[in-house]
């Protein structure tokens, strides 16, 4: 991977749920850090998020048109003038996704949403944007798929949520589709945005899973060439296996392996793929969380060290020794 001259120092990486930003956004940060360069990804759902920080869906509920709109501009011109000149910095779901989800949420208008994107384009232009959008032609098919992989309880969740809000009340919203129409008038307004956008943009169907062929897209718009990093061979992967003790709680974590990628499965959560950025240091797929191994002399893990930025974090516990 090679960071070009022209790789923009803000890149936005937007889509609705379970279109693949994170794991997007997640792996233009990992191309960047593999080759040296200085990058930082900010996963929607962080804390000490600079654009929008909220724990919980059900706090949207409690803002005003006029409040968050300000609150917002205010957070994207200080976000704008702490370009240090060097670092590529990865924003996913801020430009699209949280001031045209959240303004509708609230029954503004469609041309004040629209102006409020055109305000926060003008804002970051100086940092030479450049946008990954990521979407799914079919949006009916794509939201219940998302329901599939995130269970139906996220898809119960979300309709509740949007139902509550302004929008819901004044459109009746009561099961998956109304949730399917806020969703398509949501598109309909990024739609009606992005051929008037003047920075530097991609637009990509994601239905087709043909995620190589997008990867090489993207790179082409933003100055990255995508590179796998160096794989580990099974026998050390193997030396990462077993199970690991939290010095907090003293609750068991086990790391696992299926011959190509370890996986990490913490108390009361499924197994998670690592995703390797460099020597030790991997994260988990999707996810802003750091898992770094440390190693005896012949080798063996002996620990790892779990860094998350995620928004309400539940684990105590930051060092994991293996027994």
């Amino acid at each position: 991977m090679v960071r070009a001259a022209t790789t923009p120092r803000l890149i936005l990486v937007d889509g609705f749920a379970g279109t693949g930003k994170s794991t997007t956004a997640q792996q233009l940060w990992c191309d960047l850090v593999r080759a040296g360069g200085q990058a930082t990804w900010f996963h929607e759902h962080e804390s000490d998020h600079p654009i929008f920080q909220y724990g919980e869906v059900e706090d949207l509920l409690g803002l005003t048109p006029d409040g968050f709109e300000a609150q917002l501009l205010a957070d994207w011109e200080i976000f704008a003038g702490q370009d240090d000149g060097q670092t590529v910095r990865i924003a996913e779901a801020s430009f699209f996704q949280i001031p045209v989800g959240v303004m509708l949420s609230l029954n503004v208008p469609a041309h004040r949403i629209r102006k409020l994107i055109y305000q926060i384009e003008r804002l970051v232009g100086r940092l030479d944007p450049a946008l990954v959008y990521l979407y799914s032609a079919d949006l009916g098919t794509a939201l219940r798929k998302v329901g599939d992989d995130r269970g139906i309880q996220w898809l119960e969740a979300m309709t509740a949520v949007v139902a509550r809000s302004r929008y819901g009340r004044a459109h009746r919203v009561k099961d998956i589709n109304g949730l399917i129409e806020f969703y398509r008038r949501q598109r309909a307004i990024i739609d009606s945005v992005l051929p008037e956008l003047t920075l530097r943009r991609v637009a990509i169907d994601v239905g087709g899973a043909r995620w190589d062929r997008y990867r090489r897209r993207i790179g082409t718009l933003v100055g990255i060439r995508p590179a796998a990093p160096q794989a580990l061979r099974p026998a050390a992967l193997l030396r990462h296996v077993g199970t690991y003790k939290g010095t907090t709680t003293g609750h068991a974590s086990l790391v696992t392996t299926d011959g190509q990628t370890l996986y990490l499965q913490q108390p009361l959560s499924g197994a998670h793929p690592l995703m390797r950025v460099g020597p030790g240091h991997f994260c988990l797929r999707s996810l802003p969380i750091d898992v770094r191994f440390s190693y005896r002399r012949n080798g063996d893990a002996s620990r790892f060290d779990y860094d998350s930025r995620m928004v309400n974090e539940a684990l105590s516990d930051r060092t994991w020794l293996r027994v």
